[in-house]
């Protein structure tokens, strides 16, 4: 037979749940307000493995901040002014490693990509954008917004050298170990 549970447990229970709501209000105006003074920062990573045109995002002139855009990143214009186009990223620890699957998760990990069946994954590092997202996804619902067109792989790849296809599967990861899933059918 359940025990019964006395009236003062529940109006303690009752009173605590009541005052979970007005927790939030409790934070100083100052520090509420400052958080809605600017947008917040924005990132986005584009990885595309097997190439673009060039022509079509690569900006003719590149000696300063005074760009035009190209076709591919006309819908950028009212907020060129607030981003910044690196290109030509290169990993030297990834030459010479197989193709693509030790070069994909290093895109952000900047890491050594350690050959693996899968379990024991290592990609030498956190990829940039969940550091990001630990410094300033506070500020957003969501912290970090995966997105692919492609599901993530499993088994080996036996032809290119033995890795571990979650690795061709993945460019953000939680930590060395472990990939951050991506939303394929938004």
């Amino acid at each position: 037979m359940a025990q019964p549970i006395s009236r003062r447990t529940v109006l303690r229970g009752l009173g605590a749940s009541l005052a979970l709501p007005w927790l939030d209000a409790m934070t100083s105006r100052s520090r509420a307000a400052e958080s809605l003074d600017k947008p917040p920062v924005r990132t986005a990573f584009l990885f595309m493995p097997n190439g673009v045109v060039p022509k079509h995002w690569d900006p003719p002139q590149k000696d300063n901040d005074q760009f035009d855009l190209t076709p591919m990143l006309k819908p950028l214009a009212g907020v060129k002014e607030e981003f910044l186009l690196l290109e030509n990223l290169w990993n030297e620890q990834t030459v010479g490693r197989n193709g693509h699957w030790p070069k994909v998760p290093a895109f952000l990990s900047g890491g050594f990509v350690v050959r693996t069946s899968g379990r024991d994954m290592d990609t030498g590092g956190t990829s940039l954008d969940q550091m990001m997202a630990r410094k300033i996804g506070n500020r957003t619902p969501l912290p970090t917004f995966e997105l692919g067109v492609d599901p993530a792989r499993n088994g080996i790849d036996n032809i290119g050298g033995g890795f571990t296809r979650i690795y061709g599967s993945h460019i953000a990861w939680r930590d060395p170990h472990t990939p951050v899933p991506k939303e394929i059918i938004p």
